[in-house]
């Protein structure tokens, strides 16, 4: 008889377990986010320009994006701000510092590639999101600017890949808000 019981219990138990969601912290979101950001690195995207490097990480007032990209197209430049002489100034390094409990909304983008696509965050106000661009030559010194919306490269080989992404924003969403106001 108490073979049976333990028998069920165990059964009971296993069931119990199956049915329980995986819930990853902040830290183990970050690091998944950051892992597929990087497929990107050594991709075309933009006409010709290449991602050298990316960075997705925590900083003590929230996450900081950030990435190098090299390449002849006129998106590897700062396209914002054309010198007095014309043209583009190369300026390859940008980064995007933000609070993602100020997220309003998570779209996807694409521009006409092949395979990258961006996650598009956009925020509540202009004033959430603090842009600096650098690496610029010596006669232009890159900028800081309030920017609406912060956009991630990301490989998408199917629809799912936008989809599992952009559940992991909400999730590292979801987290900041209850970490800034837990009974909210």
């Amino acid at each position: 008889m108490k073979q049976v019981f333990f028998a069920a219990l165990f059964v009971l138990v296993g069931f119990c377990s199956m049915g329980q969601d995986i819930t990853l912290t902040k830290g183990e979101t970050i690091n998944y986010i950051n892992k597929q950001l990087q497929k990107t690195v050594g991709l075309e995207y933009n006409d010709g320009s290449t991602v050298e490097s990316i960075a997705f990480t925590e900083t003590a007032k929230g996450l900081r994006f950030s990435y190098t990209a090299s390449g002849s197209s006129k998106y590897a430049y700062n396209a914002y701000e054309k010198p007095s002489w014309g043209g583009y100034v190369k300026c390859p390094d940008r980064s995007y510092e933000f609070d993602p409990i100020y997220v309003k909304d998570i779209t996807l983008k694409s521009y006409g590639h092949k395979n990258i696509r961006y996650l598009n965050l956009s925020f509540i106000k202009k004033e959430l999101v603090k842009e600096k661009i650098s690496g610029c030559p010596e006669v232009y010194y890159g900028r800081n600017q309030m920017v609406n919306d912060v956009l991630f490269f990301f490989l998408m080989a199917e629809e799912k890949d936008f989809d599992k992404l952009k559940k992991a924003f909400q999730h590292l969403i979801a987290l900041y808000k209850a970490e800034d106001d837990p009974f909210g």
